[in-house]
């Protein structure tokens, strides 16, 4: 260095391309660290921070006057050297996976691991060659002339090393350029033709000794870097929030988004996704189906969307959340020539309305149910209000109401109406001898008998105590006698009671309906004047308000059966 600064330097047309070239890299550089984040950021800075490195030492390579300054400038270049293509490679995985996570201290210290030992190693190669051998030497005795170096077996380590981080980067490239499309999709174009071009210009130097006035022409390759990054600045919005906010909008949405390949393999899932499972971080490349706690399902879902969809909501988990999930597929336009690339599954959370809509159904199920139940107490209450509980027959109550209607119905169709006011004879007596439960069996044993002499042409009512009352719509007192004769007939026959088989008669008053506007009370007092007469007679007959309407004998507990008075 002490034989560097004794020279005469010159800034030739070739270092001043370069010094500008590292000029505008390094304001790229500043302009970039400046913008708002986006993928990749911190490893698109260090690279180019390099790459200015890099450029700087490459610009005073050319300026240095004797050969042995270069070889100096040229080693000193090698930390730059190194970390392009790490920082590069890294900027592209994270930049097509929309990663915005921060490289961190203990990151950025990985990766310049094998930058910092190339320095060490370049720094020190007066000691061991092993980067730059003894043939090393300028190409001819000018002033300023090229060198040509004899690369060592460390130089072809540290190549290789580079070409893995740069084939990483073409993957990386490679495969966002299947997926993206629209602007995204130039931005990826540019990254692929600068990481070609600087490429192509390395082999060619340490392939085929292709050099660009006689130096290493990858340094004056940064110069498409600037044109490619000024293109995709100005022209196509590189860094704007088109390709950015995706990932940023992503991961950002309470709602879990998942994409997955043609395979059914994972590729992106944002943290709301990520956290379904529980994992920390994502397992590229694990199918679907194989995710913890949700994985089965969605997996399920996929299949269903390929036979024509299911619109149901998914519970997923123990205590199970609830989505909806709707499948986009990623490249529509490629799908419809044959090629699925993948598929995004986005998870809208419906836990809360699934949960009210379940709470809703439970309480109508309830109230439902305590309808039913009201319904059916109505029913029991109104059916025992009008029927009387010992024979089931309607009671008085329910006679008011069902007079009012026949009645109307007999004098609207010009149709007779008669009713019988009916009492079992010595009822009291029966009573006494056996008891109220044995009473209690004849009342419902004649109520059966009372029930099938009406048939369908009368209407039977227990209206007190022993006594009872038919009513016949449309019946005339010959009819009406004809029901009445039945009856007598039916309770001819001994009734079946828990102390065995006891005879009873009836005694009944026949009236029919007569006068416009008779009312039910009317025709009840009538009615009930004629059972007393059938009483005061000796009962066990009926007597009707015609003298001489007759019922034909029955024999009745042993004895003739009355007649009709």
């Amino acid at each position: 260095m002490g034989n560097c600064g004794e020279a005469v330097w010159a800034l030739s047309p070739q270092a001043a391309l370069l010094g500008g070239i590292c000029l505008g890299v390094l304001m790229l550089s500043l302009w970039v660290a400046r913008q708002h984040e986006f993928p990749g950021r911190d490893a698109f800075v260090v690279a180019h921070l390099g790459m200015g490195w890099w450029l700087l030492a490459a610009m005073l390579e050319v300026a240095a006057p004797t050969g042995t300054c270069k070889q100096v400038f040229a080693q000193l270049a090698w930390p730059g050297v190194m970390v392009v293509p790490t920082f590069w490679a890294a900027f592209l995985w994270q930049y097509a996976n929309s990663s915005t996570e921060h490289l961190g201290a203990g990151r950025l210290a990985l990766l310049m691991i094998m930058p910092v030992l190339a320095g060490i190693i370049a720094f020190t190669n007066d000691h061991h060659q092993l980067l730059y051998g003894v043939a090393t030497a300028p190409a001819h005795d000018t002033p300023r002339a090229p060198m040509i170096y004899d690369h060592g077996p460390v130089f072809w380590f540290f190549a290789i090393y580079l070409y893995v981080f740069l084939v990483f980067g073409l993957w990386s490239i490679a495969r966002a350029l299947v997926t993206v499309r629209g602007f995204a999709r130039r931005h990826y174009l540019g990254f692929l033709v600068f990481t070609l071009i600087n490429i192509g210009a390395n082999l060619g130097y340490i392939l085929f000794g292709i050099t660009v006035f006689g130096f290493d022409p990858t340094p004056f390759s940064f110069a498409v870097t600037l044109g490619v990054f000024t293109w995709l600045i100005a022209g196509k919005g590189l860094f704007d929030l088109v390709p950015v906010a995706n990932r940023l909008l992503i991961d950002r949405l309470p709602d879990p988004v998942i994409v997955v390949d043609d395979a059914g393999r994972t590729v992106q899932a944002n943290p709301a996704a990520l956290a379904l499972t529980g994992l920390a971080q994502l397992q590229e490349g694990l199918p679907l189906a194989e995710w913890p706690g949700c994985g089965p399902t969605l997996a399920r879902h996929l299949e269903a969307e390929a036979e024509g969809g299911d619109d149901r909501p998914a519970a997923i988990g123990t205590e199970p959340r609830w989505f909806e999930i709707q499948v986009v597929h990623v490249a529509p336009g490629a799908e419809r020539n044959g090629m699925r690339l993948g598929r995004m599954l986005y998870l809208r959370d419906v836990t809360r309305r699934e949960q009210v809509a379940e709470a809703m159904r439970v309480a109508l199920e309830t109230s439902q149910a305590r309808l039913s139940t009201i319904t059916d107490l109505h029913t029991q209450l109104a059916r025992q209000a009008v029927r009387d509980p010992l024979t089931q027959l309607y009671n008085r109550r329910h006679l008011d109401a069902y007079f009012g209607e026949a009645v109307a119905y007999a004098r609207g169709n010009g149709t007779h109406f008669a009713l019988a006011l009916i009492d079992i004879d010595h009822f009291k007596a029966v009573n006494d001898r056996h008891g109220h439960l044995v009473g209690d069996d004849l009342l419902k044993a004649f109520a059966d008998r009372l029930r099938l002499a009406g048939g369908t042409r009368g209407e039977a009512f227990r209206i007190g105590g022993e006594e009872f009352l038919l009513a016949m719509p449309g019946a005339g007192k010959p009819e009406a006698v004809g029901l009445l004769a039945d009856l007598r007939r039916r309770n001819a026959a001994p009734m079946m009671t828990r102390s065995g088989a006891i005879n009873v008669t009836f005694s009944a008053g026949l009236v029919g309906l007569e006068a416009d506007g008779e009312d039910l009370d009317t025709l009840l007092i009538r009615a009930d004047r004629r059972l007393y007469a059938a009483k005061r007679t000796g009962r066990d007959r009926v007597v009707a308000d015609d003298p001489g309407a007759e019922i034909a004998p029955a024999v009745s507990a042993g004895r003739p059966s009355g007649r009709v008075a």
